[in-house]
Protein backbone atom coordinates (compact mmCIF):
# COMPACT_ATOMS: atom_id res chain seq x y z
CA UNK A 1 0.00 0.00 0.00
CA UNK A 2 1.26 3.48 -0.82
CA UNK A 3 0.20 6.07 1.75
CA UNK A 4 0.72 9.61 0.48
CA UNK A 5 4.49 9.31 0.53
CA UNK A 6 4.74 8.84 4.31
CA UNK A 7 5.30 5.10 4.27
CA UNK A 8 9.10 5.09 4.23
CA UNK A 9 9.46 7.95 6.70
CA UNK A 10 7.07 6.31 9.16
CA UNK A 11 8.92 3.01 8.93
CA UNK A 12 11.97 4.61 10.52
CA UNK A 13 10.05 5.32 13.72
CA UNK A 14 8.10 2.07 13.84
CA UNK A 15 9.90 0.69 16.85
CA UNK A 16 9.28 3.80 18.96
CA UNK A 17 5.65 4.04 17.92
CA UNK A 18 4.88 0.42 18.67
CA UNK A 19 6.47 0.65 22.09
CA UNK A 20 4.43 3.65 23.13
CA UNK A 21 0.78 3.95 24.09
CA UNK A 22 -1.37 6.08 26.29
CA UNK A 23 -3.74 3.35 27.39
CA UNK A 24 -2.23 -0.15 27.53
CA UNK A 25 -0.90 -1.37 30.86
CA UNK A 26 -0.37 -4.63 32.74
CA UNK A 27 1.52 -7.86 32.12
CA UNK A 28 0.51 -11.43 31.54
CA UNK A 29 1.75 -14.90 30.72
CA UNK A 30 1.84 -16.15 27.16
CA UNK A 31 -0.53 -18.95 26.15
CA UNK A 32 -0.35 -20.46 22.67
CA UNK A 33 -3.48 -20.24 20.56
CA UNK A 34 -4.91 -23.68 19.86
CA UNK A 35 -7.55 -22.84 17.29
CA UNK A 36 -5.71 -22.06 14.06
CA UNK A 37 -2.72 -22.89 11.92
CA UNK A 38 -0.70 -20.37 13.92
CA UNK A 39 1.75 -21.69 16.48
CA UNK A 40 4.06 -19.38 18.31
CA UNK A 41 6.20 -18.93 21.40
CA UNK A 42 5.55 -15.45 22.74
CA UNK A 43 7.62 -13.26 25.03
CA UNK A 44 5.27 -11.19 27.24
CA UNK A 45 5.78 -7.47 26.76
CA UNK A 46 3.28 -5.97 29.15
CA UNK A 47 0.59 -5.54 26.50
CA UNK A 48 2.26 -2.43 25.13
CA UNK A 49 1.10 -3.01 21.58
CA UNK A 50 -2.08 -4.89 22.43
CA UNK A 51 -4.12 -2.59 20.23
CA UNK A 52 -1.37 -1.40 17.94
CA UNK A 53 -0.61 -2.53 14.44
CA UNK A 54 2.30 -2.50 12.07
CA UNK A 55 3.30 0.70 10.45
CA UNK A 56 2.17 0.03 6.86
CA UNK A 57 5.14 -1.58 5.17
CA UNK A 58 6.86 -2.53 8.43
CA UNK A 59 5.38 -5.93 9.17
CA UNK A 60 8.65 -6.94 10.84
CA UNK A 61 7.80 -4.70 13.77
CA UNK A 62 4.67 -6.58 14.81
CA UNK A 63 4.77 -10.20 13.59
CA UNK A 64 6.58 -12.20 16.23
CA UNK A 65 9.87 -13.84 15.34
CA UNK A 66 8.62 -17.38 16.05
CA UNK A 67 5.17 -16.86 14.57
CA UNK A 68 4.30 -19.63 12.11
CA UNK A 69 1.34 -19.59 9.78
CA UNK A 70 0.30 -21.29 6.59
CA UNK A 71 -1.15 -18.99 3.97
CA UNK A 72 -0.96 -17.77 0.40
CA UNK A 73 1.92 -15.34 -0.02
CA UNK A 74 3.56 -13.76 -3.05
CA UNK A 75 6.95 -12.07 -2.83
CA UNK A 76 8.88 -10.03 -5.35
CA UNK A 77 12.56 -9.46 -4.72
CA UNK A 78 13.52 -6.15 -6.27
CA UNK A 79 17.22 -6.93 -5.90
CA UNK A 80 19.38 -10.04 -5.76
CA UNK A 81 18.58 -11.68 -2.41
CA UNK A 82 20.11 -14.57 -0.49
CA UNK A 83 18.53 -17.96 0.00
CA UNK A 84 18.77 -19.89 3.28
CA UNK A 85 18.42 -23.53 4.26
CA UNK A 86 16.55 -22.62 7.44
CA UNK A 87 15.28 -19.40 9.03
CA UNK A 88 18.28 -17.61 10.53
CA UNK A 89 20.43 -20.41 9.12
CA UNK A 90 23.27 -20.57 6.64
CA UNK A 91 23.14 -18.97 3.21
CA UNK A 92 22.60 -21.31 0.30
CA UNK A 93 22.73 -19.34 -2.92
CA UNK A 94 20.88 -16.28 -4.19
CA UNK A 95 18.24 -15.37 -6.75
CA UNK A 96 17.80 -12.56 -9.24
CA UNK A 97 14.67 -10.32 -9.14
CA UNK A 98 11.54 -12.40 -9.71
CA UNK A 99 8.18 -13.28 -8.18
CA UNK A 100 8.09 -16.10 -5.64
CA UNK A 101 5.17 -17.92 -4.05
CA UNK A 102 5.05 -19.23 -0.50
CA UNK A 103 2.56 -21.14 1.62
CA UNK A 104 4.42 -20.88 4.94
CA UNK A 105 5.96 -18.16 7.03
CA UNK A 106 8.12 -18.22 10.15
CA UNK A 107 8.21 -14.69 11.48
CA UNK A 108 9.54 -12.71 8.53
CA UNK A 109 10.98 -15.76 6.81
CA UNK A 110 9.09 -17.33 3.90
CA UNK A 111 9.51 -20.82 2.50
CA UNK A 112 9.67 -20.62 -1.31
CA UNK A 113 10.15 -23.06 -4.17
CA UNK A 114 12.94 -22.08 -6.56
CA UNK A 115 13.46 -22.95 -10.22
CA UNK A 116 15.01 -26.39 -9.64
CA UNK A 117 12.00 -27.45 -7.54
CA UNK A 118 13.80 -27.34 -4.20
CA UNK A 119 12.72 -25.20 -1.27
CA UNK A 120 14.62 -22.42 0.45
CA UNK A 121 13.87 -19.64 2.90
CA UNK A 122 13.80 -15.95 1.94
CA UNK A 123 13.92 -13.14 4.50
CA UNK A 124 11.32 -10.42 4.11
CA UNK A 125 13.08 -7.06 4.26
CA UNK A 126 10.79 -4.54 2.61
CA UNK A 127 13.78 -2.56 1.33
CA UNK A 128 14.53 -5.49 -0.98
CA UNK A 129 11.39 -7.65 -1.04
CA UNK A 130 7.74 -6.78 -1.57
CA UNK A 131 5.13 -8.97 0.12
CA UNK A 132 1.53 -9.72 -0.79
CA UNK A 133 -0.63 -11.66 1.69
CA UNK A 134 -3.41 -13.12 -0.49
CA UNK A 135 -6.99 -13.53 0.74
CA UNK A 136 -9.63 -15.29 -1.37
CA UNK A 137 -12.77 -13.26 -2.11
CA UNK A 138 -15.89 -13.33 -4.27
CA UNK A 139 -17.34 -9.85 -3.86
CA UNK A 140 -18.49 -6.91 -5.94
CA UNK A 141 -16.24 -3.85 -6.02
CA UNK A 142 -16.79 -0.48 -7.67
CA UNK A 143 -13.65 0.96 -9.25
CA UNK A 144 -13.80 4.75 -8.94
CA UNK A 145 -10.84 5.63 -11.17
CA UNK A 146 -9.03 4.37 -14.26
CA UNK A 147 -6.68 1.48 -13.45
CA UNK A 148 -4.15 -0.63 -15.34
CA UNK A 149 -4.31 -4.41 -15.37
CA UNK A 150 -1.32 -6.32 -14.01
CA UNK A 151 -0.45 -9.98 -14.54
CA UNK A 152 0.75 -10.19 -10.93
CA UNK A 153 0.22 -7.90 -7.91
CA UNK A 154 3.45 -5.90 -8.32
CA UNK A 155 4.17 -2.73 -10.28
CA UNK A 156 6.73 -4.59 -12.40
CA UNK A 157 3.92 -6.62 -13.98
CA UNK A 158 1.82 -3.74 -15.31
CA UNK A 159 0.29 -4.23 -18.76
CA UNK A 160 -0.95 -1.63 -21.22
CA UNK A 161 -4.59 -2.69 -20.69
CA UNK A 162 -6.57 0.01 -18.91
CA UNK A 163 -9.99 -0.21 -17.26
CA UNK A 164 -12.42 2.66 -16.81
CA UNK A 165 -14.44 3.02 -13.57
CA UNK A 166 -16.91 0.14 -13.33
CA UNK A 167 -18.29 -2.63 -11.14
CA UNK A 168 -16.10 -5.76 -11.03
CA UNK A 169 -15.90 -9.03 -9.11
CA UNK A 170 -12.96 -9.38 -6.73
CA UNK A 171 -11.60 -12.93 -6.59
CA UNK A 172 -8.53 -12.21 -4.45
CA UNK A 173 -7.20 -9.30 -2.42
CA UNK A 174 -3.76 -8.35 -1.11
CA UNK A 175 -3.98 -4.97 0.59
CA UNK A 176 -4.64 -2.38 -2.12
CA UNK A 177 -4.25 -5.00 -4.85
CA UNK A 178 -7.37 -6.74 -6.19
CA UNK A 179 -7.54 -9.69 -8.57
CA UNK A 180 -10.67 -8.85 -10.51
CA UNK A 181 -12.92 -10.11 -13.26
CA UNK A 182 -14.91 -7.68 -15.37
CA UNK A 183 -18.37 -8.24 -16.80
CA UNK A 184 -16.64 -8.75 -20.16
CA UNK A 185 -14.51 -11.55 -18.71
CA UNK A 186 -11.18 -9.73 -18.38
CA UNK A 187 -9.08 -10.86 -15.42
CA UNK A 188 -6.05 -9.37 -13.79
CA UNK A 189 -4.64 -7.53 -10.80
CA UNK A 190 -5.36 -3.84 -10.25
CA UNK A 191 -4.19 -1.51 -7.50
CA UNK A 192 -6.18 1.47 -6.26
CA UNK A 193 -7.13 3.40 -3.16
CA UNK A 194 -10.28 4.63 -4.89
CA UNK A 195 -12.61 1.63 -4.77
CA UNK A 196 -15.55 0.55 -2.65
CA UNK A 197 -16.95 -2.87 -1.89
CA UNK A 198 -20.64 -2.95 -2.70
CA UNK A 199 -23.51 -3.77 -0.33
CA UNK A 200 -21.67 -3.45 3.00
CA UNK A 201 -23.57 -1.90 5.92
CA UNK A 202 -21.39 0.70 7.64
CA UNK A 203 -23.29 0.86 10.94
CA UNK A 204 -26.67 0.12 12.47
CA UNK A 205 -29.70 2.30 13.21
CA UNK A 206 -30.79 0.60 16.43
CA UNK A 207 -29.83 1.98 19.83
CA UNK A 208 -29.23 -1.50 21.26
CA UNK A 209 -27.83 -4.82 20.04
CA UNK A 210 -29.60 -7.73 21.71
CA UNK A 211 -30.30 -5.63 24.79
CA UNK A 212 -26.83 -4.04 24.97
CA UNK A 213 -26.69 -0.26 24.52
CA UNK A 214 -25.11 0.61 21.16
CA UNK A 215 -23.56 3.98 20.39
CA UNK A 216 -21.65 5.37 17.42
CA UNK A 217 -18.60 7.56 17.97
CA UNK A 218 -17.12 7.29 14.47
CA UNK A 219 -13.72 8.94 14.23
CA UNK A 220 -13.46 11.52 11.44
CA UNK A 221 -11.64 10.99 8.18
CA UNK A 222 -8.37 12.76 7.57
CA UNK A 223 -5.84 10.92 9.72
CA UNK A 224 -4.81 7.67 8.05
CA UNK A 225 -3.05 6.39 11.18
CA UNK A 226 -6.44 6.11 12.87
CA UNK A 227 -9.00 5.99 10.07
CA UNK A 228 -7.32 4.93 6.85
CA UNK A 229 -10.61 5.06 4.93
CA UNK A 230 -9.75 1.90 2.97
CA UNK A 231 -12.58 -0.21 1.62
CA UNK A 232 -13.45 -3.48 3.36
CA UNK A 233 -15.97 -6.27 3.11
CA UNK A 234 -15.50 -8.11 6.41
CA UNK A 235 -14.76 -11.82 6.24
CA UNK A 236 -13.41 -12.26 9.78
CA UNK A 237 -14.02 -10.96 13.30
CA UNK A 238 -10.88 -10.40 15.37
CA UNK A 239 -11.11 -10.42 19.17
CA UNK A 240 -8.84 -8.37 21.45
CA UNK A 241 -8.53 -7.56 25.14
CA UNK A 242 -7.54 -3.94 25.78
CA UNK A 243 -4.76 -4.95 28.21
CA UNK A 244 -5.77 -1.86 30.17
CA UNK A 245 -7.03 -2.63 33.67
CA UNK A 246 -6.95 0.99 34.86
CA UNK A 247 -9.99 2.34 36.65
CA UNK A 248 -12.20 4.09 34.12
CA UNK A 249 -10.64 2.36 31.08
CA UNK A 250 -14.07 1.45 29.72
CA UNK A 251 -15.56 1.65 26.23
CA UNK A 252 -16.15 5.40 26.44
CA UNK A 253 -12.57 6.11 27.48
CA UNK A 254 -11.24 4.11 24.53
CA UNK A 255 -13.66 5.90 22.20
CA UNK A 256 -12.38 9.26 23.46
CA UNK A 257 -8.80 8.04 23.06
CA UNK A 258 -9.36 7.24 19.39
CA UNK A 259 -11.15 10.55 18.84
CA UNK A 260 -8.22 12.43 20.36
CA UNK A 261 -5.75 10.43 18.29
CA UNK A 262 -7.68 11.13 15.09
CA UNK A 263 -7.93 14.86 15.76
CA UNK A 264 -4.38 15.31 17.02
CA UNK A 265 -0.95 13.86 16.32
CA UNK A 266 -1.35 10.12 16.96
CA UNK A 267 1.54 8.23 18.52
CA UNK A 268 0.80 5.04 16.60
CA UNK A 269 -1.09 3.43 13.76
CA UNK A 270 -3.96 1.92 15.73
CA UNK A 271 -7.71 1.67 15.35
CA UNK A 272 -10.48 -0.89 15.66
CA UNK A 273 -14.21 -1.04 15.06
CA UNK A 274 -15.81 -1.60 18.47
CA UNK A 275 -15.00 -1.42 22.16
CA UNK A 276 -17.29 -3.38 24.48
CA UNK A 277 -17.57 -3.06 28.24
CA UNK A 278 -20.07 -4.27 30.84
CA UNK A 279 -22.60 -1.57 29.92
CA UNK A 280 -22.37 -0.76 26.22
CA UNK A 281 -20.93 -1.23 22.76
CA UNK A 282 -19.31 1.78 21.08
CA UNK A 283 -18.45 1.78 17.37
CA UNK A 284 -15.39 3.73 16.20
CA UNK A 285 -14.96 2.87 12.50
CA UNK A 286 -17.48 2.19 9.72
CA UNK A 287 -17.80 -1.53 9.05
CA UNK A 288 -17.11 -1.00 5.35
CA UNK A 289 -13.66 0.39 6.17
CA UNK A 290 -10.58 -1.34 7.55
CA UNK A 291 -8.57 -0.40 10.64
CA UNK A 292 -5.09 -1.02 12.09
CA UNK A 293 -5.61 -3.62 14.81
CA UNK A 294 -4.41 -7.06 13.73
CA UNK A 295 -0.67 -6.52 13.39
CA UNK A 296 -0.47 -8.19 9.96
CA UNK A 297 0.27 -5.07 7.89
CA UNK A 298 -2.04 -5.29 4.88
CA UNK A 299 -3.12 -8.90 5.34
CA UNK A 300 -6.65 -10.11 5.91
CA UNK A 301 -6.50 -9.29 9.62
CA UNK A 302 -6.33 -5.55 9.08
CA UNK A 303 -7.89 -5.37 5.63
CA UNK A 304 -10.67 -7.95 6.04
CA UNK A 305 -11.68 -8.25 9.69
CA UNK A 306 -13.83 -6.40 12.20
CA UNK A 307 -11.76 -5.55 15.27
CA UNK A 308 -13.46 -5.83 18.68
CA UNK A 309 -11.73 -4.73 21.89
CA UNK A 310 -13.15 -6.11 25.17
CA UNK A 311 -12.54 -3.73 28.07
CA UNK A 312 -11.01 -5.06 31.28
CA UNK A 313 -11.12 -1.95 33.49
CA UNK A 314 -10.81 -2.69 37.21
CA UNK A 315 -14.07 -0.90 38.05
CA UNK A 316 -16.07 -2.90 35.49
CA UNK A 317 -17.59 -6.38 35.39
CA UNK A 318 -15.35 -8.23 32.96
CA UNK A 319 -17.59 -11.31 32.74
CA UNK A 320 -20.48 -9.06 31.69
CA UNK A 321 -18.27 -7.28 29.17
CA UNK A 322 -17.38 -10.60 27.59
CA UNK A 323 -21.05 -11.62 27.55
CA UNK A 324 -21.90 -8.36 25.77
CA UNK A 325 -19.06 -9.00 23.32
CA UNK A 326 -20.47 -12.44 22.51
CA UNK A 327 -23.84 -10.84 21.70
CA UNK A 328 -22.12 -8.36 19.38
CA UNK A 329 -20.05 -11.08 17.72
CA UNK A 330 -23.10 -13.28 17.10
CA UNK A 331 -25.00 -10.32 15.68
CA UNK A 332 -22.15 -9.47 13.31
CA UNK A 333 -21.82 -13.11 12.27
CA UNK A 334 -25.42 -13.08 11.03
CA UNK A 335 -25.30 -9.59 9.52
CA UNK A 336 -22.15 -10.29 7.49
CA UNK A 337 -22.50 -14.06 7.04
CA UNK A 338 -19.27 -14.77 8.91
CA UNK A 339 -18.91 -18.36 10.15
CA UNK A 340 -17.69 -19.19 13.64
CA UNK A 341 -14.44 -20.56 12.18
CA UNK A 342 -13.59 -17.00 11.13
CA UNK A 343 -14.03 -15.54 14.59
CA UNK A 344 -10.37 -15.47 15.59
CA UNK A 345 -8.06 -14.01 18.25
CA UNK A 346 -5.60 -11.24 17.45
CA UNK A 347 -2.94 -13.92 17.96
CA UNK A 348 -4.08 -15.59 14.74
CA UNK A 349 -2.67 -12.77 12.63
CA UNK A 350 0.66 -11.91 14.27
CA UNK A 351 1.32 -14.19 17.23
CA UNK A 352 0.43 -11.55 19.81
CA UNK A 353 -0.83 -12.95 23.13
CA UNK A 354 -4.19 -11.30 22.66
CA UNK A 355 -6.93 -11.50 23.84
CA UNK A 356 -4.77 -12.43 26.81
CA UNK A 357 -7.60 -13.01 29.32
CA UNK A 358 -9.49 -15.38 27.02
CA UNK A 359 -6.36 -17.21 25.87
CA UNK A 360 -5.14 -17.29 29.46
CA UNK A 361 -8.05 -19.58 30.35
CA UNK A 362 -6.31 -22.21 28.24
CA UNK A 363 -8.66 -22.78 25.32
CA UNK A 364 -9.97 -20.57 22.56
CA UNK A 365 -12.49 -23.28 21.70
CA UNK A 366 -14.43 -22.69 24.93
CA UNK A 367 -14.93 -19.05 23.92
CA UNK A 368 -16.08 -20.17 20.47
CA UNK A 369 -18.54 -22.58 22.07
CA UNK A 370 -19.98 -19.76 24.14
CA UNK A 371 -20.27 -17.57 21.02
CA UNK A 372 -22.07 -20.40 19.19
CA UNK A 373 -24.57 -20.76 22.04
CA UNK A 374 -25.23 -17.03 21.93
CA UNK A 375 -25.64 -17.21 18.17
CA UNK A 376 -28.12 -20.09 18.44
CA UNK A 377 -30.23 -18.24 20.99
CA UNK A 378 -30.17 -14.78 19.38
CA UNK A 379 -29.24 -15.00 15.71
CA UNK A 380 -29.78 -18.42 14.10
CA UNK A 381 -32.88 -18.87 11.98
CA UNK A 382 -35.54 -21.32 13.14
CA UNK A 383 -38.72 -22.83 11.79
CA UNK A 384 -41.84 -23.47 13.84
CA UNK A 385 -42.95 -27.12 13.75
CA UNK A 386 -46.20 -28.71 14.92
CA UNK A 387 -46.93 -32.13 16.30
CA UNK A 388 -48.46 -34.83 14.15
CA UNK A 389 -51.85 -34.84 12.42
CA UNK A 390 -53.43 -38.08 11.29
CA UNK A 391 -54.29 -38.02 7.61
CA UNK A 392 -53.70 -35.46 4.86
CA UNK A 393 -57.13 -33.93 5.22
CA UNK A 394 -56.44 -33.02 8.85
CA UNK A 395 -53.01 -31.56 8.26
CA UNK A 396 -54.13 -29.62 5.18
CA UNK A 397 -57.02 -28.11 7.12
CA UNK A 398 -54.71 -27.12 9.98
CA UNK A 399 -52.16 -25.72 7.52
CA UNK A 400 -54.76 -23.54 5.78
CA UNK A 401 -55.92 -22.22 9.17
CA UNK A 402 -52.38 -21.41 10.32
CA UNK A 403 -51.48 -19.60 7.10
CA UNK A 404 -54.71 -17.57 7.12
CA UNK A 405 -54.38 -16.51 10.77
CA UNK A 406 -50.64 -15.71 10.74
CA UNK A 407 -49.66 -14.90 7.16
CA UNK A 408 -46.72 -17.28 7.51
CA UNK A 409 -45.49 -19.45 4.68
CA UNK A 410 -45.63 -23.14 5.61
CA UNK A 411 -45.90 -26.65 4.28
CA UNK A 412 -46.24 -30.14 5.74
CA UNK A 413 -44.15 -33.28 5.76
CA UNK A 414 -44.35 -36.87 6.89
CA UNK A 415 -43.32 -37.65 10.45
CA UNK A 416 -42.08 -41.05 9.34
CA UNK A 417 -45.12 -42.75 10.78
CA UNK A 418 -47.77 -44.07 8.37
CA UNK A 419 -50.31 -41.38 7.46
CA UNK A 420 -49.06 -38.93 10.11
CA UNK A 421 -47.93 -35.44 9.05
CA UNK A 422 -46.61 -32.28 10.69
CA UNK A 423 -46.61 -28.63 9.67
CA UNK A 424 -43.27 -26.87 9.14
CA UNK A 425 -43.05 -23.13 8.49
CA UNK A 426 -40.94 -22.03 5.56
CA UNK A 427 -41.06 -18.59 7.16
CA UNK A 428 -38.08 -18.44 9.50
CA UNK A 429 -37.56 -16.54 12.76
CA UNK A 430 -34.30 -15.04 13.99
CA UNK A 431 -33.18 -16.45 17.32
CA UNK A 432 -34.28 -19.52 19.22
CA UNK A 433 -36.06 -17.52 21.90
CA UNK A 434 -38.09 -15.55 19.36
CA UNK A 435 -39.02 -18.71 17.45
CA UNK A 436 -40.06 -20.39 20.68
CA UNK A 437 -42.30 -17.44 21.51
CA UNK A 438 -44.04 -17.91 18.14
CA UNK A 439 -44.45 -21.64 18.80
CA UNK A 440 -45.90 -20.88 22.24
CA UNK A 441 -48.39 -18.47 20.67
CA UNK A 442 -49.57 -21.17 18.21
CA UNK A 443 -49.89 -23.69 21.04
CA UNK A 444 -51.96 -21.30 23.17
CA UNK A 445 -54.24 -20.45 20.21
CA UNK A 446 -54.82 -23.92 18.78
CA UNK A 447 -53.74 -26.32 21.51
CA UNK A 448 -51.27 -28.07 19.21
CA UNK A 449 -48.03 -29.60 20.42
CA UNK A 450 -45.22 -27.35 19.13
CA UNK A 451 -41.43 -27.18 18.83
CA UNK A 452 -38.82 -25.28 16.81
CA UNK A 453 -36.13 -26.49 14.40
CA UNK A 454 -32.98 -24.73 13.23
CA UNK A 455 -33.40 -23.77 9.56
Amino acid sequence: MQLAGCKKDMKKTAQNILLSTAIAVGSFAAVPYNGSAASVTIVPDGGKDQIGSAIPGAITKSVYANFEKNGAYLLYNKNIVSLYKTPNGTKDGSIAPQMLSSSKRHGDWFLVTISDGSQRWVYYDDAAVELRDIDTKNDKLTLQEDVYLHTNPFAAYQTTAKLAPQSVTVLKQAGDWFYIQTAAGQKGWVTTLKAKYEGVTASFTADAIRGVTYKKMIVPLGNERVRPGLTMKPKYITIHNTANAAVGANALMHANYLMNQAKGAPDRWASWHFTVDDKQVIQHLPLNESGWHAGDDEGAGNRGSIGIEIAENADGNYAKAEENARKLIAYLMREYNIPLSRVVPHQNWSGKDCPHIILGRGSWSSFQTAVQKTYDVNEARYRVVTGGFVGKAAVESALARLKKDTGWQATYESTGQPNVYRIVTTTTFIGQAYAQSKAAWVKSRYGWWMTVRKA
